[in-house]
């Protein structure tokens, strides 16, 4: 009997790549019926649970493997974990095969029955299809996005909750976007068609999780999206993000604190020391995946949306002098907290999310104005530390690395996280030094 490893999976299955060969591996459970079963393939590894039931051998899939966590995998931990929630209900004399088809049958019949009943709660209207859109949405903070983007709608338009979607064209929804417009809200006028964009796509064709399709024809009747061919404004998707000045940027940098606190004020700082990382993915790195104690300090942004090769690949940030010294002021702030740039519940820290990033948007437009400075986004400092790097000779891909988004060329398809890391760390010193000159040379006046 072999005892199941990460390791011996991994040299099992370098044993066979190349082949069509399959091996097993099975593992035994402590005082339960059944093994849990490994089969390996070169291209896969499937787990399964092995176990007896009227004296025949029963195998039950329990997942494909990963050895990191994925949404449509398992790893070993989880399988081991699945392995023994199954073996207790056949120590209990049941089938867990049946078990789980039983809970399937029962699944489907209160989908049938909650169907049955949203025929008489606006099955197929406009306004179910704004909710069942919003119900998928898996973050929390996009959902919370979604659902104000949506408001303006429900309430400057409540006819149209209750019209079938399939009667919605674009000639209903234009007066609230001509509404934002004549506001001065072109951006929110662009967030709100985008995600209007999404639901109608969505709802074409929704998969349940009980397996059960519901086509457009069948629920909302939709042969089209009628925004199909409405277009963003381009102009307010750029508003305030061309490259800022050297003076632009160190203003923000000396008056983020002052006028935004010591958590956003430093992650405005962080995020132009970094170089300009991604805000929404580094606002959702935990204190575990900040190795600041290492030789050469870095965190990892493992929620990239991007894959090489279709594989996801967690992008390595060095950390530079500024960017340390900003992220250990911040952990005597925030240290206890689950991440660095924490959120707020009322007057106090959310220990368990972190910052919002729709409300950098507003903090960044406070933080100018008391600047004296036209409106600045803080996803421009991308593209300005870039332009500012131009003349010191880092290459042009290294820059793109910098940013976690190389080039799709054969050598980046087998791209290791920690590939390019001393070429990203001489970058990110070299911007450091360039940022410290920025800001010394201006500094406002009576300022140490």
């Amino acid at each position: 009997m072999d005892v199941i490893t990460d390791v011996a999976l991994a040299e099992i299955q370098a044993e066979v790549h190349g082949s069509k060969a399959k091996r097993e591996l099975t593992n035994k459970l402590d005082d339960l019926p059944g093994v849990l079963l490994a089969r390996i393939a070169a291209h896969k590894i499937d787990f399964y649970y092995k176990f007896q039931w009227e004296k025949k051998r029963e195998l039950l899939h329990l997942g494909m493997y990963s050895p990191r966590i994925r949404k449509d995998r398992i790893t070993l931990p989880q399988a081991f974990d699945e392995v023994t929630r199954q073996a207790e209900i056949r120590k209990e004399g049941k089938n867990p095969k049946e078990v789980i088809q039983q809970q399937k049958d029962e699944q489907e019949a209160g989908l049938r029955r909650r169907i049955k009943l949203a025929d008489t709660q606006g099955y197929g209207t406009f306004g179910r299809l704004l909710q069942m859109y919003e119900d998928s949405l898996e973050n929390p903070e996009t959902r919370a996005d979604a659902n104000s983007s949506f408001k303006r709608l429900r309430e400057h338009l409540p006819e149209l909750m209750t019209m079938q979607a399939r009667d919605i064209e674009w000639d209903h929804l234009q007066p609230v976007f001509e509404d934002l417009l004549e506001e001065g809200k072109g951006p929110m006028a662009n967030h709100t068609l985008a995600y209007l964009k999404a639901a109608f796509n969505k709802v074409m064709k929704v998969v349940l999780d009980s397996n059960m399709t519901i086509g457009a024809k069948d629920e909302f009747g939709l042969i089209a999206n009628p925004l199909q061919f409405v277009k963003q404004n381009p102009k307010y998707n750029n508003a305030g993000k061309d490259d800022w000045s050297e003076l632009e940027l160190a203003t923000i940098w000396h008056n983020a604190i002052k006028y935004k606190g010591p958590v956003t004020g430093r992650f405005i700082r962080f995020i132009i020391a970094t170089g300009g990382q991604r805000i929404n993915q580094t606002l959702r790195v935990s204190w575990k995946e900040y190795l600041l104690n290492s030789e050469h300090p870095f965190f990892v942004i493992s929620n990239m949306k991007k894959k090489r090769g279709g594989k996801e690949t967690p992008h390595i940030v060095p950390l530079n002098k500024l960017a340390l010294a900003e992220i250990k002021a911040v952990k005597e702030i925030t240290g206890h907290c689950d991440y660095p740039f924490a959120g707020r519940i009322g007057s106090g820290l959310n220990q368990h999310r972190p910052l919002a990033s729709k409300r950098l948007y507003s903090s960044m437009q406070e933080l100018s104005k008391k600047s004296r400075l036209r409106p600045l986004t803080l996803g421009a400092t991308r593209t300005t530390v870039k332009t500012l790097l131009g003349p010191s000779g880092i290459d042009k891909h290294i820059k793109n690395m910098l940013h976690g988004h190389g080039s799709m060329d054969v050598a980046d398809k087998n791209y290791d996280k920690f590939d390019y890391f001393d070429e990203k760390k001489k970058a990110m010193d070299v911007w450091n030094d360039l940022l410290e000159k920025i800001l010394e040379e201006n500094k406002p006046m009576g300022m140490s």
